[in-house]
Formats: C-alpha cells, structure tokens, sequence
C-alpha cells in the first residue's frame, strides 16, 4: 500500500511541474511536503521492504543452505511494527503544514524558522 500511495503522491508532483501556472496542491508549501512524503513513502515502504524482503528473507538463506533465516522474531517484529509506521506518515503527511523539509530532510528546511509546523 506504501507503493501505490507513493506513486499517487508522485503523480500530484508530475501534474504540478506538468502545469507550471495552475495550482494543483493547496498551498506552496504544500509541494514540499508532497515531495518528502513521497520520498518517505517509495524508500521505506516500497523500495526497502522489497530489498529486503527478497534478499535477506528468500535469496540469502537460500544461498547459503540455511533453512530458515538468522533472526525470525526480528523479521516478525519489522513486519508488524510496519503499518504502524505507515500510519504515523499518513498521518504526518496530513498534519497542520506536514513535513516539508525536502526528501532530504536536511537541517536547513527542517530548522524550527523555517518549518515551525508540529509534524516536523
């Protein structure tokens, strides 16, 4: 579900920079947070449950003759500590100003004169 909400957010980015003079997003800053949730969203819940959800739990023990993996509990435990964190995005992405700090999340937009809003 990370995925597919990532790739909408993406969407709403390409129809903006599609139309430079329409406003698609609510509000101008309302572009920065739809970039760093996108970001968020495609590297934490699409692009690395997918890394290590075939490398670590299926391709490497495979290799190595193992059967089964190194740490079950742990793999249990990201797996559902996972939609948890999940919501905690959603509902920062919805939050007051959200986070607008870049995908980078670097300190010079997410200082406190520069985003002052509670989700950050």
């Amino acid at each position: 579900w990370g995925g597919l909400f990532g790739a909408s957010l993406s969407l709403m980015i390409r129809m903006q920079l599609g139309h430079p003079g329409a406003v698609f997003l609510k509000s101008d800053w309302f572009y920065n947070v739809d970039v760093t949730t996108h970001a968020l969203m495609m590297i934490f819940f699409a692009v690395m449950p997918i890394l290590i959800g075939a490398f670590g739990n299926w391709l490497i023990p495979l290799l190595v003759g193992g059967k089964d993996m190194i740490y079950p509990r742990m793999n249990n435990l990201s797996y559902w500590l996972s939609p948890n964190a999940l919501y905690l995005l959603m509902l920062s992405f919805s939050t007051d100003k959200g986070v607008g700090a870049g995908w980078t999340i670097y300190p010079p937009l997410s200082v406190y004169p520069y985003h002052s809003g509670p989700s950050m």
